[in-house]
C-alpha cells in the first residue's frame, strides 16, 4: 500500500493542570511582539483581535505564574511592548523542544509511511 502525499498534522502545547498553556499561538504572538514592539501589531500580523491576543497572554501569564510581557502607555511615541527574560526563556525553550518533536515524529512517519 502506498502513502503519496500524506504528512502528519500535529500541535504542540504545553498543559498545567489540564489547561493549555503555551502553544503555537503564543509562541506567534511573543515572536511577533520581539520583532514589531507591540502586542496590537502582533496580533494584527495573525489575524487575531488585540483583546484575544492580550486574553491569551494574560492567560498563559496565570499559568506559568510568570509575566511575559512589559507594556509601555501611549504618549507622545505611542505605546508598544516587550518581552521578560522569562518570555525570551519560555520561547526558546519551546522553540528547541519543538524542533526535537519535529524530528522525532519525522523519523516515526518515515518509519511507517515510507513508501
Amino acid at each position: 500500500m502506498k502513502y503519496q502525499g500524506i504528512k502528519p498534522v500535529y500541535n504542540v502545547w504545553l498543559s498545567k493542570d489540564d489547561s493549555k498553556y503555551f502553544g503555537p499561538g503564543v509562541a506567534m504572538l511573543i515572536e511577533g511582539v520581539k520583532r514589531t514592539g507591540s502586542l496590537s501589531s502582533a496580533a494584527k500580523e495573525i489575524g487575531m483581535a488585540y483583546s484575544k491576543a492580550w486574553r491569551i497572554i494574560k492567560r498563559s501569564e496565570e499559568l506559568t505564574g510568570c509575566k511575559l510581557l512589559l507594556s509601555r502607555t501611549g504618549g507622545a511615541h505611542g505605546g508598544g511592548a516587550c518581552l521578560t527574560q522569562d518570555a525570551e526563556q519560555i520561547l526558546s525553550d519551546y522553540t528547541a523542544f519543538r524542533k526535537e518533536v519535529d524530528t522525532e515524529i519525522e523519523k516515526a512517519f518515515k518509519k511507517y509511511f515510507a513508501n
